[in-house]
């Protein structure tokens, strides 16, 4: 009798339990929802996220605040996530630094898995390869022999140690087997500054950033990552220029903390998911700036991070990369 009294006891909290879970999607959001950007304030990552908060502050009748908090290679913005209430009214702007930043320092306050539930990405970064007019190359292979005959003579720039950039380049010297030299800069503005002064003989950046150096000559664009951008729909995908294992991807988007009702978790995920999908959002805010519009699962998210520690797992180690030395 008292096991059974028991069970329904349990039966009962649970029902309770699920009552106030499907209550609090129903009545979410009731006051205004902050989106923290770990990025400072007027980069494309912040343009974009307040451009869609934006359109959820329509879709939702409550304000969408952005937040900046720029610092420690995003891991100010992303711990400050992971501390935060389990309410859906703290949303974290994620690159994959959420997941490869567990690669390149000892220790962090967060544990990418544990501590949050991925809601979608909303979109793919065209990355394209650049080089400066001097280097006598047009082609990714022409620029791979010019690499080859002028071993650890040239340089490449990123925007720190563990970047998106530094760690395509690494790959590239792997896949290659050239020997090219790494120049940080603090910043992508820098860096793009530095390689126009002809200090530098290639760098990796977004389609947008791209487009004005290569109509002014300034640049050519030599390769792509993942597919063909309609921004500069003859530059050659990097399969295309003969490295299918070469690779740069970059995609953002959206993760609360771990233990978010799952009700709420799905209604922004469906609701990020319909402004991405949103025609003039869709070509005005993604595709004009470089960006490829995704608009995914949380499950296709996690599988994502998953794909982004094994890819460059492997060559942080290998190139021995500290973000924390």
């Amino acid at each position: 009798m008292k096991r059974s009294m028991f069970l329904l006891g349990g039966l009962a909290l649970a029902a309770l339990a699920g009552l106030s879970a499907t209550a609090a999607a129903q009545t979410w959001p009731a006051r205004p929802v902050s989106f923290i950007v770990p990025f400072a304030a007027g980069g494309s990552a912040d343009a974009t996220t307040r451009a869609l908060g934006q359109k959820l502050s329509e879709i939702w009748g409550q304000p969408v605040i952005i937040d900046n908090k720029p610092g420690g290679g995003t891991n100010i913005g992303t711990t400050f996530v992971a501390k935060s209430p389990a309410d859906g009214y703290t949303v974290l702007f994620a690159t994959d630094a959420v997941v490869v930043n567990t690669l390149l320092y000892r220790s962090l306050p967060f544990d990418p898995y544990r501590d949050f539930s991925p809601v979608t990405v909303i979109c793919h970064l065209d990355q394209v390869m650049l080089i400066p007019p001097s280097v006598p190359a047009s082609t990714m292979r022409e620029f791979v022999a010019y690499l080859k005959a002028n071993p650890g003579k040239l340089n490449y720039g990123s925007y720190g140690a563990g970047s998106p950039p530094h760690l395509a380049y690494e790959l590239f010297k792997h896949v290659t087997g050239t020997d090219i030299v790494h120049v940080p800069y603090k910043g992508v503005a820098p860096m793009v500054t530095d390689f126009m002064a002809g200090n530098l003989q290639t760098i990796i950046t977004g389609v947008y950033s791209a487009l004005p150096l290569a109509k002014s000559g300034k640049a050519k664009v030599i390769g792509i990552e993942g597919r063909r951008s309609p921004l500069l729909p003859d530059t050659p995908t990097f399969s295309e220029a003969g490295y299918p294992d070469m690779r740069a991807p970059s995609w953002w988007g959206y993760m609360v903390p771990a233990g978010t009702p799952v009700a709420v978790v799905s209604k922004m995920q469906r609701d990020i998911v319909s402004v991405v999908r949103d025609p003039e959002f869709r070509q005005k805010r993604l595709v004009a700036f470089g960006l490829e519009p995704l608009g995914n699962t949380p499950e296709e998210f996690t599988q994502l991070l998953k794909e982004a520690v094994g890819l460059w797992g492997p060559i942080i180690k290998s190139a021995g990369i500290r973000s924390d030395q």
